[in-house]
């Protein structure tokens, strides 16, 4: 009644198109929020699955490696490629040794630590900072020692299918679950699965089109983030549109996403699960907060430091940030949780599942005059 009383001016339009879109932006949530997770053991998982799990280490291949240390100097999207370089000169020596090539190790020792001193970026807590490898640089090391310093945990995850082949109404969940993720054709190959009672690989079988392509992959270019894969995890129809992704950021991949660009994604297109009532689901979204100290309960974006999918049981899928040094993994809730409490003072935690239909209007064409 009120928006049929004004006069609709093209003017109003756009103010009262601003207001609405502001709301989202901004961290307001429709209706009253839930309150933050701040200990793992309130979430509970709607499905628990009887799984083989191998934890293996995933490399840079060094193609990829190569190509991020020739190519960043022309292309800005394109990370450099650097290692962790202790603080002391023995350590320096020790790490030198360890990775070069034979009879290059001082060569190698003298490069290190001069551009220890010489790059202007922060130490890390020990000490150390990391330090870019130029193409001459790279071919004093031997990739089988470096690859040992740049790799990252990944669980390959498979599952035993007794159980879901005797439990009708198990294997009936996981599959309801699975649906609107998972086209047809893969549905029937987990169901053929089952049937032989043959192990399910949840990289090859369990995983939707962007992260069954991406698992265990790193690519060169800084930007794609945990966010992007939270929201591609979903559709990379979603990633790609003009009303989530808006800006492009100078220097990074388009697709990066940023928080109050995830934040507008959430608000537009899921809802909040209240896990007191409900357990978690295949693909719901892990969002991880920190909160300031004041007590401010109403989520605002940028508290936003990272977002994972739920899988099932413990596991997740996400990539660890937006660095060409993390890959695309499986990974647990608690190695979640124990890694961003590292990085956070207050850590909290809440979830969201896809609205089934969308349940937001679409914001003005353009929105970066009045939202950046």
């Amino acid at each position: 009644m009120l928006v049929k009383s004004l006069k609709m001016t093209p003017m109003t339009l756009l103010w009262l198109s601003v207001f609405f879109w502001s709301e989202i932006v901004l961290g307001v949530v429709t209706g009253k929020p839930n309150r933050y997770i701040f200990d793992l053991g309130e979430l509970k998982a709607s499905l628990s699955l009887d799984v083989e799990d191998r934890i293996t280490e995933i490399a840079i291949p060094y193609a990829t490696i190569k190509k991020r240390s020739l190519r960043s100097k022309v292309d800005r999207r394109i990370e450099p490629f650097g290692i962790r370089v202790p603080g002391t000169p023995k350590e320096r020596l020790v790490l030198s040794k360890e990775i070069a090539k034979p009879k290059q190790s001082r060569k190698l020792y003298g490069y290190l630590s001069d551009k220890y001193y010489s790059t202007p970026k922060k130490k890390f807590s020990d000490g150390s900072k990391k330090v870019d490898l130029t193409p001459e640089a790279l071919n004093l090391t031997r990739y089988s020692k470096l690859r040992e310093k740049v790799s990252r945990k990944h669980h390959m995850v498979s599952i035993e299918t007794g159980e879901l082949r005797n439990k009708i109404k198990l294997r009936n969940k996981l599959l309801a679950q699975l649906k609107p993720f998972l086209s047809s054709n893969d549905l029937k190959k987990v169901q053929s699965k089952v049937r032989k009672s043959s192990r399910i690989s949840v990289d090859k079988y369990l995983l939707p089109t962007f992260a069954r392509k991406m698992v265990r992959k790193y690519i060169a270019f800084q930007g794609p983030n945990c966010f992007h894969a939270s929201l591609a995890f979903h559709g990379q129809s979603l990633t790609s549109s003009p009303f989530v992704n808006v800006k492009k950021e100078v220097g990074y991949h388009r697709s990066m996403i940023n928080y109050d660009e995830l934040w507008r994604a959430i608000n537009s297109q899921f809802y909040e699960v209240d896990v007191s009532q409900s357990p978690l689901k295949y693909g719901d979204m892990l969002v991880f907060f920190e909160l300031p100290k004041d007590g401010s309960n109403t989520p605002y974006f940028r508290w936003i430091r990272h977002a994972a999918t739920y899988l099932f049981g413990s596991y997740t899928f996400s990539k660890g940030s937006k660095s060409a040094d993390t890959p695309y993994t499986v990974k647990t809730l608690d190695e979640e949780w124990q890694t961003w409490r590292k990085y956070t003072k207050n850590l909290g935690l809440k979830v969201f599942r896809r609205a089934s239909k969308r349940v937001r209007r679409v914001p003005p064409t353009s929105l970066t005059d009045w939202l950046y």
